[in-house]
C-alpha cells in the first residue's frame, strides 16, 4: 500500500498521513479474522477461539475501530485540501502488463 501511495501522493508529509490511515485500517481489519493478525492466528490455533466466534464478536468492534480515526482524520487539515493528480499516457508497455497481472491477481 505504501508503494501505491507513493505512486499516487507525491508530497512525503501528506503521505505519511495516509501511510497512518492504512496502518490503523489493516489493523481493524485483521482483527476480526482468524488469519489477519499473528495473535488471532495463535488462538485460533490452539483451540482457543472459533472462527465464528471471532467474526460475531469483533466485526462490529473492528469496523468502529476503522470508522473512528477515519471520521476524526477528515477533520483534520492534512485531509481538507485537494490532490493534484498529474495525467500520464498509458505507455504500450504498461498496456500490455495491465490485464495480464489483473487476471493473475484475480
Amino acid at each position: 500500500m505504501v508503494t501505491l501511495l507513493r505512486k499516487l501522493i507525491p508530497e512525503r508529509d501528506l503521505r505519511l498521513w495516509y501511510a497512518g490511515l492504512v496502518v490503523i485500517a489493516a489493523n481493524a481489519g485483521g482483527a476480526w479474522s482468524p488469519i489477519g493478525d499473528v495473535t488471532t492466528t495463535m488462538l485460533w490455533i490452539g483451540g482457543q477461539v472459533s472462527t465464528a466466534g471471532l467474526i460475531t464478536n469483533l466485526v462490529i468492534p473492528s469496523i468502529v475501530c476503522f470508522v473512528v480515526p477515519f471520521a476524526v482524520a477528515s477533520f483534520l487539515p492534512a485531509f481538507q485540501g485537494e490532490l493534484n493528480l498529474e495525467k500520464q499516457e498509458a505507455g504500450e508497455h504498461q498496456k500490455l502488463l495491465s490485464s495480464p497481472m489483473l487476471f493473475l491477481g484475480l
